[in-house]
């Protein structure tokens, strides 16, 4: 059973039984956990933090009821470290519900995206660090005000005004 703690210190566990992936199946907006076994659910869930969150209380909605908290208190309470250890207890939970077998496969498949994750945080910063990102805002934004400009320059010529004073 994986756990994790939000804001306000509440723990939940979570484990994934038969009845939660029946319950989540039976819900107004459907969620199949078995789509970690040839589906996307890991990636979408690795790259969309409010698809998780919305996941989580659906897969705690008996400890949610007994602590009477609602969805939108459940939601402020899951932010920054929070959210990255609820994501892992989630997923890691989700993975723990399959046999040994398909467990392994399912955790690299995890892995993997926790590893594109950090390679991309990584090019980000490597990129905001080259300044490469500056000199392109500083162009972007001469070109901007040179167009600009230029079509205000264009529209006066247009309209028969003249830059000559009149007599």
């Amino acid at each position: 059973m994986k756990t994790f703690k939000d804001t306000q210190d509440r723990t939940w566990e979570i484990d994934i039984t038969v009845a939660t992936v029946e319950r989540l199946r039976a819900l107004e907006d459907p969620v199949d956990l078995m789509e970690v076994v040839g589906g996307d659910l890991i990636e979408r869930l690795g790259s969309d933090p409010v698809l998780m969150v919305r996941l989580l209380y659906d897969v705690l909605a008996p400890q949610v009821k007994e602590q009477d908290v609602s969805p939108e208190d459940f939601g402020s309470a899951i932010s920054g470290d929070v959210l990255e250890k609820a994501a892992d207890a989630l997923v890691e939970g989700i993975i723990d519900f399959f046999p040994p077998r398909q467990r392994n496969l399912l955790l690299q498949s995890w892995q993997k995206v926790k590893d594109i994750e950090e390679t991309l945080i990584a090019q980000g910063r490597e990129t905001l660090e080259s300044g490469r990102i500056e000199e392109l805002l500083k162009k972007k934004y001469k070109d901007m005000v040179d167009e600009s400009l230029s079509h205000l320059e264009n529209t006066g010529n247009r309209s028969g005004n003249s830059q000559e004073p009149s007599e």
